[in-house]
């Protein structure tokens, strides 16, 4: 009974840490424009969650879990739209936004 009781605590830990972890991946980078300057207070929406840039055009989007993402950067009329893949990782990815 008690070697019943070590399994099921075992496979509890191991599922909750999965959920724990499930959502740990994210993308940060830096966005850019056509000129090369970063580019401060434009708003990166990736699903339901967003960053603004700051002074040195930095962002940061964590609690992503793996799979292909539809980024969007705006800053006024300027716009850009952008595929990713997500793994469950921080990955860093630059954005230039031109338009």
């Amino acid at each position: 009974m008690r070697q019943f009781f070590v399994h099921a605590i075992g496979l509890l830990f191991i599922f909750f840490a999965g959920i724990t972890f499930a959502d740990d991946g994210g993308v940060s980078g830096q966005v850019k424009d056509s000129s090369g300057n970063p580019v401060s207070n434009a708003r990166v929406v990736i699903e339901n969650k967003s960053d603004f840039t700051d002074n040195e055009g930095q962002y940061r989007i964590k609690g992503l879990s793996t799979g292909r993402y539809k980024v969007q950067v705006q800053k006024g009329t300027r716009q850009l739209e952008e595929s990713i893949e997500i793994n469950d990782t921080v990955m860093e990815k630059d954005l230039l936004l031109t338009k």
